[in-house]
């Protein structure tokens, strides 16, 4: 399995989480800017730099998508206590 999809989930929280402290030092507006910013920041570097080609077992695969998602987690924690109160 190649790392492309695994690194933009990865990408993704970790833009989240970035972006998240940019907003409390400036504002919302700032935050939405810097967030996609961070995005395609690290989509560039993992592009640039060959990363995304490599392949890997899938459970390391799995491994970089949960370290995304922890990421998320971190960050926005509401948004997951919202989708199990939905799911349940």
């Amino acid at each position: 399995m190649k790392l492309r999809i695994p690194l933009i989930v990865l990408s993704l929280g970790i833009a989240l989480f970035l972006s998240h402290y940019v907003g409390l030092v400036w504002n919302d507006s700032a935050k939405n800017v810097s967030y996609m910013l961070f995005m395609v920041a690290l989509i560039f570097l993992f592009e640039k730099t060959k990363i995304s080609e490599k392949k890997v077992n899938v459970f390391a695969g799995i491994g970089v998508v949960i370290v995304g998602l922890l990421f998320e987690i971190v960050t926005e924690p509401k948004d997951w206590s919202y989708l199990l109160g939905v799911l349940t």
